[in-house]
């Protein structure tokens, strides 16, 4: 029986600015990995969004929009500033 408190996909979420700290990246052939202490806040985040093909889909797109849409930010920014 699934808890009723555990995250659906839609249900993303994002773990503490100071969690950030404790992920690593690693170059791969395809591109890069993330990997973080086991017990740690983002080591279970990881973990989470690791376990099913649906989660680890859910976790890329709102990754990679989340990393896309900085980038925008600081190109904009570039542009105002000059």
């Amino acid at each position: 029986m699934q808890s009723t408190n555990s995250p659906k996909p839609t249900d993303f979420w994002w773990i503490s600015l100071e969690a950030f700290d404790d992920i690593t990246v690693e170059d791969t052939e395809e591109g890069f990995t993330l990997s973080a202490p086991d017990k740690s806040e983002a080591g279970q985040w990881l973990t989470h969004y690791s376990s099913t093909e649906e989660l680890h889909a859910q976790f890329t797109q709102v990754l990679t929009k989340a990393l896309m849409d900085r980038v925008k930010h600081y190109d904009t920014q570039e542009e105002i500033n000059g």
